[in-house]
């Protein structure tokens, strides 16, 4: 999908590269095991804010599209990344301290 910013530029795809695709995102992480209500209550609050317009507007400036999605989404998305770049960071030998 072209970004709204530079709709212009053709995507990895358009370009004949369709297995290339990168996404930029970020996440709210907490403590393991945290109760179910204080989740809940964190998640609707970080949607309520990526759903307000001078948020969506701040986010815009750098280039950023605000996007929330649920904590089953997270945990559904960090598997799949982990599955896709486990392997290669494996390879490479990239740890945290690295």
């Amino acid at each position: 999908m072209r970004t709204p910013f530079t709709p212009e530029v053709a995507t990895y795809a358009e370009q004949g590269f369709p297995e290339l695709t990168t996404e930029e995102w970020f996440g709210f992480y907490a403590p393991a095991r945290p109760p179910a209500n204080v989740v809940a209550n964190a998640n609707a609050a970080i949607n309520a804010a990526l759903s307000d317009k001078s948020v969506i507007d701040s986010l815009a400036v750098m280039g950023l599209a605000a996007h929330g999605s649920t904590p089953a989404e997270m945990d559904k998305s960090q598997k799949e990344e982990n599955i896709r770049w486990g392997p290669l960071v494996k390879k490479v030998g990239f740890t945290a301290e690295s």
